[in-house]
């Protein structure tokens, strides 16, 4: 044999050995048994029949040209479908958290694909699910209870390669706004029935500044903001305002609107009535003030008080407070026995419901009241020339009342027009004394506010004042790629309402509307799951990016965005790496540890130990401890990137909650399923009431 002949053969055996290495690399033989896992996910929820179907399996095999099939349930037994070629590989997912002091390195590599599954040819009614390769009688890693702690609550379990069961028909989506408005029932405050526990804060509250400050008001209800007690007025009349736009546009959607939507909104309007105050004084000068906020920051550090033992506040007498003043009734401060975790960047968890937070100032260091029990908590004034934000948010909210409450129309017509001409008198941003809610814009509220009045009196100088402050957001602007729709920024229904009031706005609200959506979803491409949101609450900012494309095909007849749209409403409801749905109670399986104090309160107890020690201690709860606790109807805050992560979490995890998601995370995408994670696992009203908006919209503009 000549030389040449023989250093091709060698280069040639050469290539065929490095082409077998990758192949075993990347085929089914890669690795132990745990790296070749086929990992599907699905919308939970289900497909209507005429919508896009898409599936993702996350997973270490090269299954190109691959098939999977579509199973359907037929009795106890499942039958094939169809059978589908799996897409194009769209990237490797996880592996890649570098950890930190909050959160242990997962000791997890990543997976080298994420294959898209297609199959929306499938369009007759039934149960389904996907699979994979053969029958395969072993559980998915991720839920086999062999793989985890022993007492640790595991996910619904389903078959290593196939997905979880879900249904395809019209009607899928009818049951995602019950579960919305449900949530708002575990916050109310006061004796409003809440749901969960008993009446509380009855009480309330002390005006600390502004205005009016030292005054007594009955601001008692409300709603609770998440996992605190605070009762904020930027985020109840941003709910109260999206339940009831949600409600006049589709009112179709609300099976008996009276005890579904109108009894819950008017929980919120009570509050925001009772927080707007106008007065002459003797020298007949008006004084108003919409307040920002009752209670204060004390509120995130009383993690173990139930809301009806959370009653050490102020008294009504002010005067310098002393050292004696500071008794701790019972026992000592300090994080429950064993719990070290449990510490709070405010300030120490009480260990029992009656124990006080040493706090030497006021809620801002101004105000030195006494403290008793059963004492009034606090509320804020807006700052000084500020407002413009929430007037808009309550006035729009008023205005809209107007339309459904008739013996308190004349009333609600009144507010708006008073609110609004205050807001117009303060041309800046409240913001709460917490911090919590820092708006970047007022135009979007007033304008929301405007186009209400308008409708409710005919004034064209409303409508004419809506357009004025629509344009000052403008298409690129504030309205560009670089800001989200959310609580804050409520631009899409701007647009929208002006141009269900004025047909000659709708071409430039249509456009509007697509070129945000469009700019805004254009990273989804690079992302292997269609994330098109990982900021802080990105639960909020992907049902709004639903209601916004909907809102465009509402306008315009064409359906061009809604493809995207159910990417977006696949992914929160169980399409993602996580395999969970967003929507407590949505799907088959769902968060079980969310950060919500009445949550964790009846899981665990008062003192974290599974003893509920209220009773004990004189307080007003008695509820039984219930490890089986549902916070039914919660959205929770959603993914977020790592940055984002590491950047705002400053609790550490409570370890008795193992990340079972460690395998799925991802740099681009965090997603902690623990009760002490206030970043991505926090619920809040804002997630609620845009997931009020999603399931309203997106139900009714994907309807057949």
């Amino acid at each position: 044999m000549k030389k040449s002949t023989k250093r091709f053969v060698v280069l040639l055996l050469i290539v065929v050995l490095a082409m077998l290495h990758f192949a075993c690399q990347s085929g089914p033989n890669r690795g132990t048994a745990e790296d070749m896992t086929i990992n599907i996910r699905v919308n939970q929820v289900g497909y209507r029949p005429h919508m896009p179907k898409e599936a993702f399996v996350i997973t270490n095999q090269n299954l190109r040209r691959s098939r999977f099939q579509v199973l359907r349930q037929e009795g106890e037994n499942w039958v094939l479908a169809g059978e589908f070629r799996v897409g194009r590989d769209r990237g490797s997912w996880g592996g890649n958290i570098p950890g930190n002091a909050r959160y242990r390195r997962p000791d997890a590599q990543p997976f080298r694909h994420v294959w898209p599954l297609d199959f929306s040819s499938i369009t007759e009614p039934g149960i389904y699910k996907l699979r994979i390769g053969p029958e395969n009688p072993a559980l998915s890693f991720e839920t086999d209870p062999a793989n985890w702690p022993e007492g640790t609550e595991i996910m619904a379990p389903r078959r290593a390669n196939e997905s979880y069961p879900f249904p395809i028909n019209d009607n899928v989506y009818d049951d995602l706004l019950r579960l919305s408005l449900e949530f708002f029932k575990f916050q109310r405050c006061g004796d409003t029935n809440p749901r969960g526990r008993g009446p509380c804060h009855l009480r309330d509250g002390l005006i600390i500044n502004g205005p009016f400050a030292g005054r007594v008001i009955d601001a008692v209800g409300g709603w609770h903001d998440a996992a605190d007690y605070i009762n904020f007025t930027v985020t109840t009349s941003y709910s109260t305002y999206v339940m009831l736009a949600s409600y006049f546009y589709f009112p179709e959607q609300f099976a008996d609107p009276q005890v579904d939507v109108l009894e819950e909104a008017r929980i919120g309007l009570d509050l925001l009535e009772r927080l707007w105050l106008s007065e002459t004084d003797a020298a007949g000068n008006l004084i108003q003030m919409l307040h920002v906020q009752v209670a204060d920051n004390r509120e995130h550090a009383r993690w173990h008080t139930w809301p009806e033992d959370d009653v050490v506040y102020y008294s009504e007498t002010a005067r310098p407070r002393m050292p004696w003043d500071l008794t701790i009734p019972h026992h000592s401060m300090g994080s429950p026995p064993g719990r070290p975790w449990e510490t709070s960047n405010v300030g120490r968890h009480p260990t029992s419901a009656w124990s006080l937070n040493l706090w030497v100032n006021g809620p801002n260091g101004e105000v030195p009241w006494t403290w008793e029990m059963d004492g009034r908590r606090p509320i804020q004034a807006s700052q000084p020339g500020m407002g413009a934000n929430i007037a808009g948010k309550t006035s729009a909210s008023f205005a809209l009342a107007s339309h459904f409450f008739p013996e308190r129309a004349e009333r609600y017509r009144e507010l708006a027009k008073e609110i609004f001409y205050w807001g117009l008198t303060v041309p800046g941003v409240a913001y709460d004394g917490s911090l919590g809610y820092v708006e970047t814009h007022w135009y979007d509220d007033m304008a929301v506010a405007a186009a209400n009045l308008y409708r409710i009196t005919g004034d064209r100088r409303y409508l004419e004042m809506a357009k004025e402050f629509a344009a000052m957001i403008g298409i690129d602007g504030m309205y560009g790629p670089q800001y989200s729709i959310t609580w804050s920024r409520q631009f899409h229904w701007v647009n929208f309402e002006i141009a269900m009031l004025d047909p000659s706005f709708k071409e430039t609200a249509a456009a509007r509307l697509r070129n945000h959506f469009v700019s805004v979803t254009e990273v989804a491409e690079y992302s292997p799951w269609f994330i098109a949101s990982t900021q802080w609450g990105s639960t909020t900012a992907l049902t709004n990016l639903v209601v916004e494309a909907a809102m465009y095909t509402y306008l315009t007849g064409n359906r061009d965005l809604m493809p995207m749209a159910q990417r977006i409403a696949n992914f929160i409801l169980g399409n993602n790496p996580w395999d969970i749905s967003f929507l407590n109670s949505a799907g088959t399986n769902w968060f079980r540890n969310p950060r919500h104090r009445i949550d964790r309160l009846n899981k665990a107890g008062t003192s974290g130990l599974g003893v509920n020690l209220s009773a004990l201690y004189g307080g007003r709860n008695n509820n039984p401890v219930d490890p089986g606790f549902n916070l039914e109807g919660a959205w929770t805050g959603g993914v977020v990137s790592w940055a984002v992560w590491v950047g705002h979490q400053s609790n550490r995890m409570d370890p008795s909650q193992p990340d079972r998601f460690a395998r799925f995370q991802d740099i681009r995408g965090f997603y902690l399923d623990n009760y002490m994670d206030f970043v991505s696992n926090e619920v809040a009203l804002a997630s609620n009431a845009g997931g009020v908006a999603f399931s309203v919209f997106f139900n009714a503009l994907t309807a057949p």
